[in-house]
């Protein structure tokens, strides 16, 4: 079976740009308006119970994206989700992180960001939290690099990093990517709820 991936947006001109775009790479596309749209096919049985991915607006009508995910992570634990949303709020942002979101696009995004992220899900295996057992601090980032995971854990996202430091979207990803794997995590998750168990102690 094709790789499936359930696309949940009530703008319709971006919800068939969306849709349009991924079943040209081979993906196979199924679109809802509210999240309880998508649940309702999913306890009819008519979705695959192996790994998807779920592209979802924040702001959503009925419940929100955040409560989509919640019921996802119940239903459904191996489909990883991407949000979509065009005003986000830090709260909201590291909520989902926490949940284990994959991504987020800020709306409007770029097809081709669009199709990179998702490609990305069906390449990397599902992971919980990969903390190591002990962050080798001697491990020397960039300056560059604590400014964006320090805003990232902050609940910032991409493009609004590469605005706040006058950088393109593509340095941005490099800056987290390299932080990442200097840090020993395979994810910005991982990291995000990491850090939030250091806060808590």
């Amino acid at each position: 079976m094709a790789r499936a991936i359930f696309v949940v947006e009530d703008d319709p001109s971006l919800q068939q740009a969306v849709v349009r775009v991924l079943r040209s790479e081979g993906y196979h596309v199924d679109a809802f308006g509210t999240g309880e749209l998508l649940l309702h096919a999913i306890a009819s049985g008519a979705t695959p119970e192996s790994l998807s991915c779920v592209l979802i607006d924040v702001d959503l009508p009925g419940a929100s994206g955040i409560s989509l995910q919640r019921e996802l992570i119940i239903r459904c634990p191996s489909w990883r989700c991407i949000f979509m949303s065009g005003a986000v709020d830090a709260t909201e942002v590291n909520t989902a992180w926490k949940n284990g979101a994959w991504d987020f696009l800020l709306k409007p995004f770029d097809l081709e960001e669009l199709l990179a992220t998702v490609a990305a899900v069906f390449e990397q295996p599902k992971t919980g939290i990969e903390a190591p057992e002990e962050i080798d601090h001697s491990t020397e980032l960039t300056t560059r690099e604590h400014e964006v995971i320090r805003m990232v854990t902050s609940g910032l996202l991409n493009k609004q990093i590469a605005d706040v430091l006058g950088l393109s979207l593509r340095t941005v990803k490099m800056h987290r990517g390299n932080a990442m794997h200097k840090l020993g995590f395979r994810h910005v998750a991982d990291l995000v709820r990491y850090v939030d168990s250091l806060d808590s102690v």
